[in-house]
């Protein structure tokens, strides 16, 4: 009898052994994942790896970037009180004279606090606005990532590319620069440039040089490209121009798609239809002679791809 009851005893405490040991396993694939999420997370933060894993997780890698450096370059180099470079060695590196840049200066830090001098949260005074403003104009001269400058400006990618954003939004969205360098042409203004193209070209009556460009779009949406992929087998922009023979705008249109040709931005072109309704006409034509023979429209030096029209001087190629 009793041998009977020792005997279910066993029997009962062996199946609860095995009952646990089904649980364990159940729970053993939750507990492992937790463990070693928690492992991975302990790791990132130490910037270390996991022993076994062949990937490693390390932090991104901090530079402590020397503004003070760059503010005596910036100084010493082209903004101080006695620069290293003349004004003409500044205008051929920035493409831009020494008085307009102290002029945008002063309109960039009237406008946004972003160009003028602060102290962030940690008590660090904040990269020179004269820094800010050349590494910005430098991006836009040269047309190239801002990581060809960080050695001498002193400050990373992001840091680089908010100069150039927060630039291009002041000088877009400033009414003295738009009255000035975006101004419609008007009689006086034909007549110069008039001179100054007989001058080089030996045609009186041109004002400017029409034309289409197409500029890349790297990060095109995919739903787009279609859209903005034209002959160039890539998306891309157009820009159209009229410029002077000192490279002045005097019309600018952009993002055009890419897959329209020269034709089709002339048919959406706002000079077109100045050209149309006789508003170009009524502020910008005069009377010139060439050859004996007496115009009343001023010419557009172009090349034949558009259309033409009596206000153009068509080049062949």
């Amino acid at each position: 009898m009793a041998a009977g009851v020792t005997a279910a005893a066993l029997i009962s405490i062996a199946l609860m052994q095995d009952e646990e040991d089904r649980k364990r396993k159940l729970r053993l694939p939750a507990e492992v994942a937790g463990n070693l999420l928690n492992l991975r997370r302990q790791q990132r933060k130490r910037g270390g790896s996991i022993e076994g894993d062949e990937s490693e997780v390390t932090k991104r890698a901090f530079i402590n970037w020397n503004r003070e450096r760059a503010k005596l370059c910036v100084e010493e180099d082209y903004l101080g009180p006695s620069p290293r470079f003349r004004d003409r060695d500044f205008e051929r590196v920035f493409r831009i004279s020494r008085a307009k840049a102290d002029l945008i200066i002063n309109i960039l830090g009237n406008a946004d606090p972003f160009f003028t001098s602060r102290v962030d949260a940690a008590g660090k005074e904040s990269i020179c606005p004269k820094v800010k403003f050349l590494m910005a104009l430098k991006m836009l001269c040269f047309g190239v990532s801002p990581a060809a400058f960080q050695d001498y400006f002193q400050m990373g990618l992001s840091t680089a590319h908010d100069c150039l954003k927060s630039f291009c939004r002041v000088i877009s969205q400033d009414e003295d620069l738009k009255q000035h360098y975006r101004r419609r042409m008007n009689r006086a203004d034909a007549l110069r440039l008039s001179q100054l193209h007989e001058y080089h070209h030996g045609i009186p009556g041109q004002v400017a040089s029409l034309d289409c460009m197409h500029i890349g779009w790297k990060n095109c949406p995919v739903a787009w490209q279609g859209q903005y992929q034209g002959a160039k087998k890539t998306p891309t922009l157009i820009l159209e121009a009229a410029t002077d023979y000192n490279l002045f705008l005097w019309h600018s249109s952009f993002s055009h798609p890419g897959s329209l040709n020269d034709i089709n931005v002339w048919d959406r072109s706002e000079l077109l239809k100045e050209f149309i309704d006789g508003t170009f006409a009524s502020n910008v034509d005069f009377e010139f002679e060439i050859g004996g023979e007496v115009f009343h429209q001023v010419r557009f030096l172009l090349i034949a791809v558009f259309y033409f029209l009596n206000c153009m001087l068509l080049i062949f190629f």
